[in-house]
Protein backbone atom coordinates (compact mmCIF):
# COMPACT_ATOMS: atom_id res chain seq x y z
CA UNK A 1 0.00 0.00 0.00
CA UNK A 2 1.41 3.63 -0.10
CA UNK A 3 0.87 6.35 2.80
CA UNK A 4 -1.74 8.67 2.93
CA UNK A 5 -0.91 12.52 2.69
CA UNK A 6 -1.21 14.70 5.37
CA UNK A 7 -3.84 16.26 4.25
CA UNK A 8 -5.66 13.85 3.61
CA UNK A 9 -5.80 12.43 7.35
CA UNK A 10 -6.58 15.65 8.52
CA UNK A 11 -9.41 15.79 6.17
CA UNK A 12 -10.78 12.08 7.14
CA UNK A 13 -10.15 13.02 10.79
CA UNK A 14 -12.66 15.31 10.10
CA UNK A 15 -14.87 13.69 8.43
CA UNK A 16 -15.07 11.18 11.25
CA UNK A 17 -15.70 13.68 13.72
CA UNK A 18 -18.25 15.09 11.84
CA UNK A 19 -20.33 11.87 10.75
CA UNK A 20 -19.75 10.86 14.27
CA UNK A 21 -21.77 14.10 15.47
CA UNK A 22 -24.58 13.78 12.80
CA UNK A 23 -25.02 10.25 14.08
CA UNK A 24 -25.42 11.45 17.92
CA UNK A 25 -27.97 14.08 16.81
CA UNK A 26 -30.03 11.75 15.11
CA UNK A 27 -29.70 8.72 17.70
CA UNK A 28 -30.94 11.21 20.28
CA UNK A 29 -28.20 11.09 22.72
CA UNK A 30 -28.82 12.11 26.32
CA UNK A 31 -25.69 10.58 27.91
CA UNK A 32 -22.39 9.78 28.11
CA UNK A 33 -23.18 6.14 27.25
CA UNK A 34 -24.80 6.74 24.03
CA UNK A 35 -22.39 8.16 22.68
CA UNK A 36 -20.95 4.44 21.78
CA UNK A 37 -23.96 4.01 19.94
CA UNK A 38 -23.11 5.21 16.87
CA UNK A 39 -19.92 3.73 16.80
CA UNK A 40 -21.02 1.23 14.33
CA UNK A 41 -22.50 3.79 11.74
CA UNK A 42 -18.94 5.38 11.38
CA UNK A 43 -17.11 2.41 11.06
CA UNK A 44 -19.73 1.91 8.27
CA UNK A 45 -19.84 5.02 6.82
CA UNK A 46 -16.11 6.15 6.64
CA UNK A 47 -15.33 2.52 5.17
CA UNK A 48 -17.97 3.22 2.51
CA UNK A 49 -16.15 6.67 1.70
CA UNK A 50 -13.02 5.20 1.97
CA UNK A 51 -13.62 2.60 -0.62
CA UNK A 52 -14.98 5.19 -2.91
CA UNK A 53 -12.55 7.40 -2.62
CA UNK A 54 -9.56 4.58 -3.10
CA UNK A 55 -11.48 2.95 -6.52
CA UNK A 56 -13.12 5.99 -8.04
CA UNK A 57 -13.01 9.30 -6.58
CA UNK A 58 -9.34 10.13 -6.37
CA UNK A 59 -9.19 10.03 -10.03
CA UNK A 60 -11.21 12.97 -10.37
CA UNK A 61 -9.60 15.57 -11.63
CA UNK A 62 -10.55 18.35 -9.50
CA UNK A 63 -8.79 16.47 -6.72
CA UNK A 64 -5.47 17.31 -8.50
CA UNK A 65 -2.42 17.86 -7.29
CA UNK A 66 -3.83 19.55 -4.47
CA UNK A 67 -5.50 17.06 -2.33
CA UNK A 68 -4.35 13.94 -4.24
CA UNK A 69 -0.52 14.19 -5.74
CA UNK A 70 -0.24 11.11 -7.33
CA UNK A 71 -0.58 10.59 -11.17
CA UNK A 72 -3.47 8.35 -13.12
CA UNK A 73 -2.19 6.14 -15.47
CA UNK A 74 -4.77 3.20 -15.29
CA UNK A 75 -5.45 2.16 -18.39
CA UNK A 76 -3.45 -0.06 -21.65
CA UNK A 77 -1.11 1.85 -22.82
CA UNK A 78 0.23 1.37 -26.60
CA UNK A 79 3.73 1.31 -26.93
CA UNK A 80 7.11 0.81 -28.87
CA UNK A 81 9.52 -1.13 -27.37
CA UNK A 82 13.78 -0.48 -28.49
CA UNK A 83 16.32 -3.19 -28.14
CA UNK A 84 19.71 -2.51 -27.69
CA UNK A 85 20.14 -6.44 -28.23
CA UNK A 86 22.11 -7.75 -30.58
CA UNK A 87 21.03 -10.69 -32.09
CA UNK A 88 24.70 -13.19 -32.63
CA UNK A 89 23.39 -14.67 -35.54
CA UNK A 90 22.67 -11.99 -37.76
CA UNK A 91 25.00 -9.16 -35.87
CA UNK A 92 22.12 -6.75 -36.45
CA UNK A 93 19.62 -4.61 -34.00
CA UNK A 94 16.35 -6.90 -33.55
CA UNK A 95 13.88 -4.50 -35.13
CA UNK A 96 11.42 -2.69 -32.71
CA UNK A 97 8.12 -4.37 -31.52
CA UNK A 98 4.46 -3.31 -30.36
CA UNK A 99 3.99 -3.84 -27.15
CA UNK A 100 1.14 -2.92 -24.46
CA UNK A 101 1.67 -1.57 -20.84
CA UNK A 102 -1.58 -2.63 -18.91
CA UNK A 103 -1.91 -0.52 -15.49
CA UNK A 104 -5.03 -1.18 -12.88
CA UNK A 105 -4.74 1.31 -10.62
CA UNK A 106 -6.59 2.58 -7.31
CA UNK A 107 -5.27 5.41 -5.22
CA UNK A 108 -3.79 2.85 -2.52
CA UNK A 109 -2.69 0.17 -5.26
CA UNK A 110 -1.15 -0.16 -8.57
CA UNK A 111 -0.52 -3.41 -11.13
CA UNK A 112 1.61 -3.45 -14.23
CA UNK A 113 2.22 -5.94 -16.55
CA UNK A 114 3.44 -5.90 -19.89
CA UNK A 115 2.35 -7.41 -23.45
CA UNK A 116 4.55 -8.88 -26.22
CA UNK A 117 3.90 -10.87 -29.07
CA UNK A 118 5.99 -13.58 -27.05
CA UNK A 119 5.50 -12.22 -23.77
CA UNK A 120 4.00 -11.68 -20.49
CA UNK A 121 5.76 -9.37 -18.09
CA UNK A 122 4.14 -9.01 -14.42
CA UNK A 123 5.29 -6.37 -12.02
CA UNK A 124 6.55 -8.16 -8.67
CA UNK A 125 7.32 -4.95 -6.63
CA UNK A 126 6.71 -1.18 -7.06
CA UNK A 127 7.06 2.14 -6.62
CA UNK A 128 5.98 5.47 -7.34
CA UNK A 129 8.26 8.69 -6.61
CA UNK A 130 8.03 12.24 -6.82
CA UNK A 131 10.50 14.75 -7.61
CA UNK A 132 10.49 18.32 -6.05
CA UNK A 133 9.63 19.52 -9.19
CA UNK A 134 6.32 17.26 -9.03
CA UNK A 135 7.58 15.00 -11.64
CA UNK A 136 6.87 11.36 -10.67
CA UNK A 137 8.85 7.94 -11.78
CA UNK A 138 7.36 4.74 -11.74
CA UNK A 139 10.31 1.96 -9.96
CA UNK A 140 9.45 -1.70 -10.83
CA UNK A 141 10.93 -4.96 -10.80
CA UNK A 142 9.04 -7.70 -13.31
CA UNK A 143 9.08 -11.20 -14.28
CA UNK A 144 8.98 -11.69 -18.05
CA UNK A 145 7.37 -15.37 -19.03
CA UNK A 146 7.74 -16.12 -22.60
CA UNK A 147 5.05 -18.47 -24.29
CA UNK A 148 5.80 -22.00 -24.46
CA UNK A 149 6.66 -21.67 -27.87
CA UNK A 150 8.98 -19.50 -27.58
CA UNK A 151 11.08 -20.00 -24.52
CA UNK A 152 13.56 -22.64 -26.41
CA UNK A 153 15.33 -19.14 -27.17
CA UNK A 154 13.79 -17.16 -24.82
CA UNK A 155 13.82 -18.70 -21.30
CA UNK A 156 11.98 -16.98 -18.13
CA UNK A 157 13.92 -14.00 -16.60
CA UNK A 158 13.80 -10.97 -14.43
CA UNK A 159 14.31 -7.39 -15.07
CA UNK A 160 13.94 -3.27 -13.75
CA UNK A 161 11.77 -0.92 -15.36
CA UNK A 162 11.84 3.20 -15.09
CA UNK A 163 9.05 4.56 -16.02
CA UNK A 164 9.04 8.30 -16.40
CA UNK A 165 5.39 10.17 -16.41
CA UNK A 166 5.35 13.27 -18.78
CA UNK A 167 2.23 15.78 -18.32
CA UNK A 168 -0.58 16.85 -15.24
CA UNK A 169 -2.67 15.13 -16.27
CA UNK A 170 -0.24 12.40 -18.15
CA UNK A 171 0.02 12.73 -21.90
CA UNK A 172 2.88 10.03 -22.28
CA UNK A 173 5.56 7.16 -20.50
CA UNK A 174 8.71 7.00 -21.17
CA UNK A 175 10.17 3.33 -19.98
CA UNK A 176 13.99 2.38 -19.76
CA UNK A 177 14.68 -1.53 -18.93
CA UNK A 178 17.15 -3.70 -18.03
CA UNK A 179 17.21 -7.47 -17.39
CA UNK A 180 18.78 -10.21 -16.23
CA UNK A 181 20.06 -11.69 -18.92
CA UNK A 182 22.41 -8.42 -19.81
CA UNK A 183 19.86 -6.54 -22.46
CA UNK A 184 18.16 -3.16 -21.97
CA UNK A 185 15.83 -0.62 -23.96
CA UNK A 186 13.74 1.78 -24.22
CA UNK A 187 9.58 1.99 -24.65
CA UNK A 188 7.69 5.21 -25.54
CA UNK A 189 3.82 4.77 -24.74
CA UNK A 190 2.51 7.64 -26.27
CA UNK A 191 -1.28 6.47 -26.96
CA UNK A 192 -3.89 4.93 -24.25
CA UNK A 193 -7.14 3.08 -23.99
CA UNK A 194 -9.47 3.64 -20.52
CA UNK A 195 -10.35 -0.08 -20.81
CA UNK A 196 -7.52 -2.97 -19.30
CA UNK A 197 -6.70 -5.84 -21.13
CA UNK A 198 -5.37 -9.89 -20.05
CA UNK A 199 -3.65 -10.39 -23.30
CA UNK A 200 -1.52 -9.09 -26.20
CA UNK A 201 -4.53 -9.86 -29.01
CA UNK A 202 -7.20 -8.40 -27.45
CA UNK A 203 -5.35 -5.13 -26.66
CA UNK A 204 -4.00 -4.97 -30.40
CA UNK A 205 -7.70 -4.62 -31.55
CA UNK A 206 -8.79 -1.76 -29.40
CA UNK A 207 -8.92 1.68 -30.14
CA UNK A 208 -5.90 4.14 -28.92
CA UNK A 209 -6.08 7.87 -28.70
CA UNK A 210 -2.94 10.25 -27.82
CA UNK A 211 -3.68 11.78 -23.80
CA UNK A 212 -3.64 15.76 -24.12
CA UNK A 213 -3.50 18.08 -21.12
Amino acid sequence: GMPMPQIQLTTLVYAIIGILGVALLVDGAQSTGYIFKPCGTVITVTGLLLIVFDKWAWSFRFLHPWFVARPYIKGTWKGILTSEYIDPRTGNAVPPIEVYLVIRQTYFTIHMRLLSRESSSETLAMEIARAADGVYTVASIYRSTPRQDHRDHSPIHHGAMLIHVEGDPVIRLRAEYWTDRLTRGQIAFEEKCKTVFFDFDAAGKARYKRQRQ
